[in-house]
């Protein structure tokens, strides 16, 4: 089996409903852990000029805004605002 190495060309980061309100239901990490590595992962994408796609579900109900730290890492990523609660499809 051949491997093709990730590039810009062939790869995507796709941040699904990464919104202040939602992120508050994380529980498999501290508040502080879960941001540092969500800025992390928004950190490489810019870093590596990777293709970035932003999702919210519901952003002027409980979910919220987009997380700082990814809308401000990604300033020319593409949002998708899908009207309704989470479900990204």
């Amino acid at each position: 089996m051949s491997y093709d190495r990730l590039t810009a060309d062939n790869a995507a980061v796709l941040f699904v409903d990464h919104q202040t309100g939602l992120a508050n239901g994380v529980q498999t990490q501290s508040p502080p852990e879960f941001i540092n590595n969500v800025k992390a992962l928004a950190t490489i994408a810019e870093i590596y000029k990777l293709p970035a796609v932003i999702t919210t579900s519901a952003a002027d109900g409980p979910n919220g805004p987009i997380m700082p730290v990814v809308s401000e890492g990604l300033p020319k990523a593409a949002f998708v605002h899908r009207p309704g609660q989470i479900n990204a499809i």
